[in-house]
């Protein structure tokens, strides 16, 4: 039996390209059922009635949220949390938040603690809720993340069956 060095090559060179391109890999896992679109916050735990731009700025973080994937949405199930950075985004959600954290009611807070033009590459982000609340976008704070940061908007309600599970 005679064997071709080049034809051995060849094969491992193949499975080698396919590893890599992901051909062996498991297809990603789906969101856990209700994280990938979360429910409306619940009228009760509303402050006031939500004008307009609460709302459109509610949908907008709701697409960050959405935009982190399902790994994420499987974390904040599982943890009540889920830490992401400015990088962690596609371009479009990183212009969104930005824009978000730039406002009026936070960029005081934000230029306090990155600086005056603020460095948002050195902030971190947090979704965060539980069973029977809602889900919340907070601002960390890079010196104390673990401080709870600047707590932004509740962009979603916590999904019905994870409430009912708790219980």
């Amino acid at each position: 039996m005679r064997v071709n060095v080049w034809e051995t090559l060849a094969i491992l060179l193949i499975g080698a390209c396919t590893a890599l391109a992901g051909c062996d890999r498991r297809p990603p896992r789906a969101s856990p059922p209700g994280f990938a679109d979360l429910p409306p916050v619940p009228g009760e735990r509303e402050f006031g009635s939500p004008d307009a731009e609460r709302l459109a700025w509610r949908e907008r973080m709701e697409d960050v949220y959405k935009a982190l994937g399902p790994d994420a949405h499987w974390k904040l199930k599982e943890e009540r949390r889920v830490v992401f950075r400015m990088k962690d985004l596609p371009s479009e959600q990183q212009e969104t938040l930005a824009e978000y954290v730039r406002g009026r009611h936070r960029r005081g807070w934000v230029e306090s603690k990155v600086g005056r033009p603020p460095d948002l590459s050195r902030l971190s982000f947090a979704f965060w809720g539980s069973p029977g609340g809602t889900v919340t976008l907070a601002i960390l704070d890079p010196r104390a993340p673990q401080s709870g940061g600047l707590q932004c908007a509740e962009i979603g309600g916590w999904p019905e069956e994870e409430a009912a599970e708790s219980k």
